[in-house]
């Protein structure tokens, strides 16, 4: 706390070590509004952890309002932050969480100039929806069940990868389904910037459906993709 409380000004702060909120809060009352940069291993997901605790270290991040960069591992966000507006952030990682769909749909709302997400080892998803209009670079991986939808409206995206999803169908282990269909022209209409296109499993499938593909004549185009990655493991998936 000294050592902090000395730098005059503190655009960049990394905290690996254990914290409380009592401590986060204290640093941010000194540094928040000169903080750019922001880099914290939260470590709430580890068993018998105090939820009002939690809640408390994220709502801390609030006073930080001049972010522009802000990374978190570890973290457990099943209630909303108590985050008012980000306006600068462009940068937002979540690595290794366990969150709950409204909450992590509030924490994005309060960060409405995105450019980069990234979303990595993420459980307890069921419907994501991810409108970001200035959002150019998307990576998301979801663990779990696999049956998580995502609606995702962010006409600059240049980049989207959906990085190691270990999904093949949907559905349980005595009935499995296919995805639901995407409508192939339609993703690609709404994202015109897209540049990078990774996909795997029964996602493609569900994405180059039949019914869709009829939608594509002459003036379709994908007029800035660049590369397309494809990995099909299932012959199911390759029809």
């Amino acid at each position: 706390m000294q050592m902090i409380s000395s730098i005059a000004e503190l655009e960049e702060l990394v905290v690996y070590c254990p914290f409380s909120s009592v401590g986060l809060r204290s640093w941010l009352s000194i540094t928040g509004p000169f903080l750019k940069d922001l880099e914290l291993r939260m470590n709430t997901i580890t068993p018998h952890q105090n939820l009002i605790e939690i809640s408390s270290k994220l709502d801390c991040i609030g006073s930080a309002w001049n972010l522009e960069s802000l990374k978190l591992w570890g973290v457990l966000m099943i209630d909303s932050p108590q985050w008012d507006v980000f306006l600068r952030l462009r940068n937002l990682e979540v690595v290794g969480a366990r969150l709950k769909d409204t909450a992590l749909s509030d924490a994005l709302r309060a960060c409405p100039n995105l450019t980069h997400l990234l979303l990595l080892d993420c459980e307890g998803l069921k419907s994501l929806s991810i409108e970001l209009p200035h959002l150019e670079h998307c990576k998301l991986d979801f663990t779990g069940n696999g049956n998580c939808s995502l609606l995702l409206n962010s006409p600059k995206l240049e980049s989207f990868e959906q990085l190691y999803m270990k999904v093949e169908f949907t559905g349980d282990f005595e009935e499995l389904v296919p995805f639901l269909e995407i409508d192939f022209v339609d993703f690609f209409n709404s994202h015109p910037k897209l540049q990078t296109f990774d996909i795997h499993g029964a996602m493609f499938a569900a994405l180059c459906q039949k019914n869709s593909l009829k939608n594509v004549d002459s003036r379709f185009s994908i007029p800035c993709l660049e590369k397309v990655v494809i990995t099909v493991r299932s012959p199911l998936n390759a029809e």
